[in-house]
């Protein structure tokens, strides 16, 4: 088995740093000295000791800035809430059994019926055309296009 060991320069100064940047977030807590981390802790080989000049090792954290905290008023809740009663089931939309006013034309009844042709029910629209005694939309008297209408809507047709 083959061993290998990466030393990467100024780690130890990292550690350090950040031991340093936790314990100013902390408080006014004291840090243990990077000395006294045990070496299975700390990343990396052993760290070989150096003498360190009195003035770099002095230096002081730089305590970071802190948001001032805002209290957040609680918002009060009921007791018990009732959940909203859902039907079981959607209640399909009633279709309209009536003439409406509207006057019609041959391009409209034609729209409606393509939009049915393209969903893959000619079959529903011939019957359509032979329940109005017809068997094309061009010999469909204008006064009873509001009965197709009815009719093509209750097919599901968009008019």
């Amino acid at each position: 088995m083959m061993e290998l060991k990466i030393n990467i320069p100024g780690l130890m100064e990292l550690a350090e740093a950040l031991k340093a940047l936790a314990g100013a977030k902390a408080g006014p807590q004291q840090t243990a000295p990077a000395d006294s981390v045990p070496a299975d802790i700390l990343p990396g080989p052993a760290p070989v000791q150096q003498p360190v000049a009195a003035s770099a090792a002095q230096v002081p954290p730089v305590p970071a800035p802190v948001a001032p905290v805002v209290p957040v008023p609680a918002v009060p809740t009921p007791a018990a809430q009732v959940a909203p009663v859902m039907p079981a089931a959607p209640v399909p939309a009633a279709v309209p059994t009536t003439v409406v006013g509207q006057a019609y034309t041959q391009d409209q009844l034609a729209v409606a019926m393509t939009g049915l042709v393209d969903q893959g029910r000619m079959q529903t629209v011939m019957d359509i055309l032979a329940r109005m005694g017809v068997q094309a939309l061009t010999e469909v008297p204008k006064e009873r296009y509001p009965e197709l209408v009815l009719l093509l809507r209750e097919a599901g047709a968009v008019i």
